[in-house]
């Protein structure tokens, strides 16, 4: 098991060698299925039940509850017709969207799901080269630096802190690349990109973090992501600031190698520290109108140590070269030569970072064990057909932190299918019963989230008996859903105690505690799930993991009002406990 920051290194590792293929990662039973082309990640898909296209569009503000809602509903009924229809295009039809504004979203989804890897704990994963892998699937090229610091953005400062920002706390700095080009791979804002200046080499990690160009930005999660990914090197002591960004890192040896491998330690990001800038020869001072050296070269792994490849190409030769990329041969590198994108891999434009989340509207389930890739994207239009990202214009593309501007949505003219079928639907006067039994999986999907936004309705006015029977055929539909159960647990319970007005009984309590932490396992931004783990912590007098709880809450949902609530009391209990509030685990202040 190992941490996202030696899964981003060895992702840079095969960006660097240009390798096409599919990533497997696991993590806490959930699975994710990464397309690399030439190393460049440009479709995911998750084996789990992940975050649908219509819950990313709810929690982001782009579609109102009501309209999600609607969307499954026509969904739903289509099917009595058998003909199945993609949310997109129900969407499109019904008004609330154009198709930009799908494949944006289609965007959104996909970076999303590789983002979550990066934001879970105790991670496996395999590489298979193959180039007909990539051949099916949507093509929506990313930046891997921006998407690791997207998820560390997210992280409480513990997090950040086992991620290898404790360990240089006390180290100087100096970037392994021309600020520019850094800014450029992680889609920094020019705060962060003017933050970047202040790696000169002399102040300190602890200096930086309190510096003043740390108070406009996140500098815990760029300092975090920057270590992660070896973008910066150690200041050598005695170096000259107009020489230590030009250095090759050190010659690599037989000991060097092994010391490269992760650590075990959560105090620590691998037994070896990042590399160190020498000062610079008189022949490496010559001027040259080449890009400087970086001091974060690839170190090639030894012959011995590459296994034969499993090659899922029918026809092709077999590599005997090329590992499969497990995690013991992961991290074998003291940096990474980062690799340019080819001609044909344009990268889609930066995505803004998640909005505020609406009430009860992001978590994620965690249901069964995970299914194999499909071949058919869950795209706009009809199955099977990949998609490519097309900007929408430049008003609808705004650096992370900004929000998106997007056009109005207009209707299309043409007599689409979604039309012909719902216009079907209407004619013949279908009249659907939502509580008839599914005929397939994909039926049941469709009815157990239906059943569930009637459900989440009551709750949000409520009404919390009459959200239980919904909620309650939710979970029977799709039993291995962590986060239908976690609702329809919670409002039993809330139901319990309006009409007793005494508290739930603490075996209840740790069983629906129970559930949000699975759900929390599955989706590290489930802002619900955040929040029912610090309510029940705060029932139980633990005051200081409620804190730790609800701040995670507030921050991935601003609009939840009982979190804020809770919030403030759980900083005044965990104060008078001497525990203080600093952002630590225990309410230490890290740094």
């Amino acid at each position: 098991m190992q941490s996202s920051a030696a899964l981003v290194r060895t992702v840079l590792a095969l960006r660097a060698e240009r390798r096409t293929g599919l990533l497997t990662v696991d993590a806490d039973g959930a699975r994710t299925f990464v397309y690399l082309k030439a190393g460049v990640p440009i479709f995911a898909e998750e084996g789990t039940q992940g975050e649908t296209l219509g819950r990313m569009l709810v929690r982001q503000g782009k579609l109102t509850q009501a309209q999600h809602a609607q969307v499954i509903a026509a969904m739903t009924d289509a099917l009595v017709l058998n003909e199945q229809l993609r949310f997109g295009e129900v969407a499109v039809e019904l008004g609330f969207m154009n198709e930009d504004q799908v494949r944006k979203a289609l965007y959104d989804q996909v970076r999303w799901k590789i983002v979550r890897c990066f934001q879970r704990d105790e991670l496996t994963w395999t590489f298979e080269d193959s180039e007909s892998a990539v051949e099916d699937v949507g093509n929506f090229p990313m930046r891997l630096e921006a998407l690791f610091l997207a998820a560390v953005r997210w992280l409480d400062d513990d997090q950040k802190a086992e991620l290898g920002l404790r360990r240089y706390l006390d180290d100087a700095l100096v970037l392994g690349d021309r600020a520019a080009e850094i800014a450029a791979r992680f889609e920094l804002s020019s705060p962060e990109r003017a933050f970047l200046d202040a790696f000169d080499g002399r102040r300190t990690v602890r200096e930086l973090l309190g510096g003043a160009a740390a108070g406009e930005v996140d500098a815990p999660a760029i300092l975090t992501a920057l270590i992660a990914t070896r973008s910066v090197a150690k200041a050598a002591p005695q170096a000259a600031p107009s020489s230590t960004r030009a250095v090759a890192a050190a010659p690599v040896s037989e000991r060097s190698i092994a010391a490269a491998r992760p650590a075990r330690s959560p105090d620590a990001l691998s037994e070896r520290a990042i590399p160190v800038a020498r000062p610079a020869t008189p022949a490496q001072e010559q001027p040259s109108l080449a890009r400087p050296a970086t001091p974060l070269q690839p170190i090639p792994l030894p012959t011995s140590a590459r296994p034969t490849l499993k090659q899922s190409d029918a026809g092709a030769p077999a590599t005997s070269a090329r590992p499969t990329l497990k995690q013991s041969h992961a991290d074998l590198l003291d940096g990474e030569a980062h690799a340019e994108v080819g001609p044909g891999d344009r990268l889609a434009p930066p995505v803004a970072a998640p909005s505020s989340v609406p009430a009860y509207g992001h978590g994620s389930a965690l249901p069964g064990p995970a299914a194999p890739p499909s071949s058919t994207p869950a795209m706009l239009g009809r199955p099977g057909t990949a998609q490519t990202f097309t900007p929408p214009g430049a008003a609808g593309l705004q650096r992370p932190g900004t929000g998106s501007a997007m056009a109005p949505p207009t209707r299309a003219p043409m007599k689409t299918r979604a039309s012909q079928i719902l216009a079907a639907l209407e004619h013949q006067r279908v009249k659907p019963d939502p509580q008839r039994d599914p005929a397939n999986e994909h039926e049941a999907k469709l009815l157990a989230e239906r059943a569930y936004q009637e459900g989440l309705k009551e709750v949000k006015a409520g009404r919390w008996a009459l959200a239980v029977p919904p909620l309650q055929r939710a979970t029977q539909l799709l039993p291995a859903s962590e986060e239908y159960k976690l609702l329809a647990k919670w409002a039993a319970m809330q139901a319990a105690q309006a009409r007793s007005n005494e508290p739930s009984h603490k075996i209840e309590r740790s069983e629906v505690a129970r559930i949000a932490l699975a759900v929390i396992k599955a989706d590290p931004n489930s802002a619900f799930a955040f929040y029912v783990a610090g309510n029940i912590a705060m029932i139980d007098d633990e005051a200081v993991q409620a804190h730790k709880l609800l701040a995670r809450a507030v921050k991935l949902d601003p609009s939840n009002l009982d979190a804020q609530r809770l919030l403030r009391i759980a900083e005044r209990r965990a104060k008078g406990e001497g525990g203080g509030t600093g952002g630590g685990l225990l309410g230490k202040k890290l740094w």
